[in-house]
C-alpha cells in the first residue's frame, strides 16, 4: 500500500468509497450521494489549492485500488482564517483498522506544515467513538462540542471539533502555500 495525491482517474473510486459514509453513517453530514460531475467539481476545487491524498493497493496484477483519502480544505472564508484548514479521511469499509488513516493523515500534516499552516481542525459527528479516539491517537485536541447541530438517519447528531497544532504560532505568519507550490 502506498499514498499519492490523487488522479482525475481516481475520482470515481474515491466517491464510492464515499458513498457508503453518506448513506450509512452520520461520519458526513451529507444526507445524499453527490453526482459524479458535483463531486468531481468539489474534488478538483479542493486541489487547486490543498493536498489531496489516496492510499491504494496493489493487486496480484498490480492493479491500482483505492482504499482510501485524506484531504484538506478551507476552514472558513475570512481571510484572517487562511491558516486554519481542516481535514477529512475516509476508508473503505472493507479495510477499515489496517492503519491506512494513520498513514494518510501522516502525509497530510507533513503538508499542511509545508504548506505553512498552523491548525487543523477534524470536524467529528457525534457519535463516533472510533473516530474520536483515532484523533487523539493522532494527537488531536478535542476544543468544542455544538450539541444537535445536524438531523440525518432519523436522529440529531452533534459535532466535535479537534485541533492539531501543526507548528507553534508566529508573531508574523508566513503566508500559507498553495499545494502546487510544495508538491
Amino acid at each position: 500500500m502506498y499514498i499519492r495525491f490523487i488522479e482525475q482517474r481516481d475520482i470515481k473510486e474515491v466517491l464510492n468509497i464515499y458513498k457508503y459514509y453518506v448513506i450509512n453513517t452520520s461520519a458526513t453530514f451529507e444526507c445524499s450521494v453527490p453526482s459524479d460531475e458535483v463531486f468531481t467539481a468539489r474534488v478538483n476545487s479542493i486541489c487547486s489549492k490543498y493536498a489531496y491524498l489516496v492510499a491504494v493497493e496493489l493487486d496480484e496484477n498490480t492493479n491500482e485500488k483505492i482504499v482510501g483519502f485524506a484531504y484538506l480544505a478551507e476552514f472558513a472564508v475570512r481571510e484572517a482564517f487562511k491558516w486554519s484548514v481542516t481535514c477529512s479521511v475516509y476508508i473503505d469499509k472493507e479495510y477499515t483498522g489496517k492503519g491506512i488513516g494513520k498513514k494518510l493523515y501522516r502525509e497530510l500534516l507533513g503538508l499542511a506544515k509545508q504548506q505553512n499552516f498552523y491548525h487543523l481542525y477534524a470536524l467529528i459527528t457525534i457519535p463516533n467513538d472510533e473516530s474520536e479516539k483515532f484523533h487523539k491517537k493522532m494527537g488531536f485536541v478535542k476544543v468544542a462540542t455544538l450539541p444537535n447541530i445536524g438531523f440525518k438517519l432519523d436522529e440529531w447528531h452533534g459535532l466535535m471539533y479537534y485541533k492539531y497544532e501543526i507548528q507553534p504560532i508566529e508573531a508574523n505568519p508566513k503566508p500559507p502555500l498553495n499545494i502546487n507550490d510544495v508538491k
